[in-house]
């Protein structure tokens, strides 16, 4: 007897997504969103990669919402968003919950861009069986270190790029939660953008006892920048190796006190 696929709130987007392994090297993602919008996309990747069918629907999704843009928009929040997927281990990346650390990496966009999203777990996904024939034309996406398996994201701040972590991200939500007069953060990740890209944004300069406790964790104090808007405590540490800045951990600055 076939599993329901779960009932769609029409203000929902949704993406239905199913992978199934080919030749070696090779896995096909069919995907459905909306009620006519369909389409199949070949995952190309190293013909030993574990987990290949996991990967590839992970790499497909990302294709999917953020290069093809399927929902005519580029996502910068998992709210409002639902993924109905083939493969467990999804929910469980997201979830935090798996044990195989070398999917983690391939995730990690869900919990940056995609924070907020519902995944659901369903085999026979319903719509993916019918009709299929009629998609005229298979697509391909190659996996790409440089853009799937990426553990941040890059972000055009006020005073540069600078890759946001997951990290970071899930520590400037802690910290705005601790904010007494403020509601709950439905959108982190939109709202730590906003703060990084403000014209407001100025470097601030630790205190040596700071710099020295950063210089045991980070290796070297020399390469450790932090950030802050002049009307607010949450600070921003950035790590800097050669042209590339890393947003690692986002802090209050009742930390240093």
């Amino acid at each position: 007897m076939q599993a329901n696929l779960p009932k769609e709130n029409n203000d929902m987007m949704t993406l239905l997504t199913r992978s199934t392994a080919m030749e070696k090297g090779r896995c096909r993602v069919e995907w459905r969103t909306g009620i006519k919008t369909k389409g199949i996309l070949d995952v190309i990747h190293d013909p030993l990669l574990a987990d290949a069918e996991v990967i590839s629907e992970l790499v497909a999704i990302q294709h999917l919402l953020f290069t093809a843009k399927i929902h005519d928009r580029y996502p910068i929040s998992g709210i409002g968003y639902k993924l109905v997927v083939s493969k467990g281990a999804i929910k469980k990346l997201i979830q935090r919950k798996s044990t195989k650390e070398h999917l983690i990496k391939y995730a990690a966009f869900l919990g940056l861009s995609m924070h907020g999203v519902e995944v659901v777990v369903s085999k026979n996904l319903d719509g993916l069986d019918k009709d299929f024939d009629e998609v005229e034309a298979v697509e391909s996406v190659t996996l790409d270190p440089s853009i799937h398996g990426q553990m941040h994201c890059l972000v055009e701040a006020a005073f540069a790029d600078v890759y946001v972590t997951t990290h970071a991200v899930d520590k400037y939500e802690l910290e705005m939660s601790r904010r007494v007069n403020e509601s709950p953060l439905t959108k982190p990740w939109s709202s730590l953008i906003k703060r990084l890209q403000s014209s407001a944004i100025m470097k601030v300069q630790l205190p040596s006892s700071v710099l020295k406790h950063k210089a045991r964790k980070y290796g070297t104090s020399d390469n450790v920048e932090v950030w802050k808007n002049p009307v607010s405590n949450i600070h921003f540490l950035v790590i800097k190796e050669n042209t590339k800045r890393t947003l690692v951990t986002t802090f209050a600055r009742a930390e240093f006190d």
